[in-house]
């Protein structure tokens, strides 16, 4: 849908029109499908925790400005790990829910120059990640510092770098894990 929506858009931008943009967000889980209503006015419906989650997921493609939000338990269902190419963004708790969601961004939508750029700073942002949730907190604004010279326009990379830069600052509470609590909304 990405790479759809990517070619749709050129036509348009060569006009100075701007480009639409959709986020997507993919989760896993059991739901309940149904028809509601009556014999003159029905609809389909689901209810799932999954479902709350996958929209939760959907609206942070905003937060990141990034095309596609997946969460852990999706790219575990999905198999083989070298069929889409996908970084790790954030560690979530949806208020009301007890786990910890990892989630992932898949940028096999981006633009070629894009995605190349998420390539070849993957090895180097993915230690300053791990870094970061591992409380090394210099070692990975490095990491993290040289990735954003590479990609100055990666928002995900640049909220690192504002939450390392804070972590360094003011220091972390004993109990700190990294998790981003999600309102319910």
């Amino acid at each position: 849908m990405q790479q759809a929506m990517q070619r749709f858009n050129e036509q348009f931008i060569a006009a100075g029109i701007p480009p639409i943009r959709i986020g997507i967000g993919v989760h896993w889980g059991k739901l309940m499908l149904g028809i509601v209503g009556e014999a003159e006015r029905m609809a389909t419906n689901v209810i799932s925790d999954a479902i709350n989650v996958a929209a939760r997921l959907e609206r942070l493609t905003r937060r990141y400005d990034v095309g596609i939000v997946a969460s852990g338990v999706a790219l575990e269902h999905l198999g083989d790990n070298q069929t889409y190419s996908a970084r790790p963004i954030d560690r979530i708790k949806v208020k009301g829910r007890g786990e910890t969601t990892n989630v992932y961004e898949i940028y096999d939508g981006d633009s070629a120059e894009r995605k190349a750029q998420k390539e070849a700073t993957h090895d180097e942002y993915t230690e300053g990640v791990e870094l970061y949730y591992e409380r090394k907190f210099t070692e990975a604004n490095l990491h993290i510092a040289r990735v954003l010279s590479q990609t100055p326009d990666d928002k995900v990379v640049r909220q690192y770098q504002q939450r390392i830069g804070a972590a360094i600052a003011n220091g972390v509470a004993a109990d700190w894990t990294g998790v981003e609590l999600l309102d319910a909304q």
